[in-house]
């Protein structure tokens, strides 16, 4: 029997996400502190360092992953083009928000932001767990799509030009 496909949008209540704790297609990911998943986390989530999120070039960080990084990314999250990432920290959004903008840079639009993260979760007291997951590895892997035509980035010297120009 095939799990039904998810069709959440781009935030999702805890409420909402409930239910389907148990669908194979769901992804579901922690980008809380390491120590805060190691205590507690949702029911098959797994858990994601932000570090995996960024690159650091010379002195800068907080650039998209290279290649190689984004499919590492890929290949720690499991994930097929059939299955829905639902994805959460405890700071406010922001790691979970980075790592939405690096799926979508790949072309995979099926991810969402659990609103108010896992305090939300906690609030409404729905069932934890301590226990740590591993991802299943899907039959045919997401393909990352990292041709440079995401229109979710952009390289800087075309945002220099533009700027230069005053067309933005």
């Amino acid at each position: 029997m095939t799990a039904p496909a998810l069709e959440f949008g781009l935030l999702i209540e805890a409420e909402q996400l409930l239910p389907h704790l148990d669908n194979p297609l769901l992804r579901i990911v922690d980008l809380c502190r390491s120590s805060a998943y190691a205590q507690l986390h949702i029911p098959h989530a797994i858990h994601i360092q932000p570090g995996q999120l960024v690159h650091q070039f010379d002195q800068a960080t907080g650039f998209l992953p290279d290649e190689a990084g984004l499919q590492a990314l890929v290949d720690t999250l499991n994930i097929s083009a059939e299955h829905h990432v639902v994805v959460y920290d405890d700071e406010g959004g922001a790691w979970a928000g980075r790592l939405i903008w690096n799926l979508h840079c790949l072309g995979f639009h099926q991810v969402s932001l659990l609103n108010g993260g896992i305090h939300a979760w906690l609030g409404q007291e729905y069932p934890t767990t301590s226990e740590q997951v591993d991802a299943t590895k899907p039959a045919v892997p997401l393909q990352i799509q990292s041709d440079g035509e995401s229109p979710y980035r952009i390289k800087y010297a075309e945002l220099k030009a533009q700027v230069e120009q005053q067309s933005i």
